[in-house]
């Protein structure tokens, strides 16, 4: 079901984005407040674990 605000993705382990179908990392990114480096609206303490939670940025970045 979409939800609007959510950018929800699968992913290869190197980060690139795979077609319907495939099989890969499904990485979501939350709906923001309107600052960019502010915390997610929904489901603020799903990462706990800044690393983790850098990685995703990164990946989800495109850097």
């Amino acid at each position: 079901m979409p939800m609007p605000g959510y950018d929800v993705r699968i992913l290869s382990e190197s980060g690139a984005e795979l077609p319907r179908g495939s099989e890969g990392a499904v990485c979501i990114r939350l709906p923001r407040s309107g600052n960019p480096e502010g915390p997610p609206r929904a489901a603020p303490s799903t990462i706990e674990d800044p690393a983790v939670l850098d990685k995703l940025r990164e990946v989800l970045s495109g850097t």
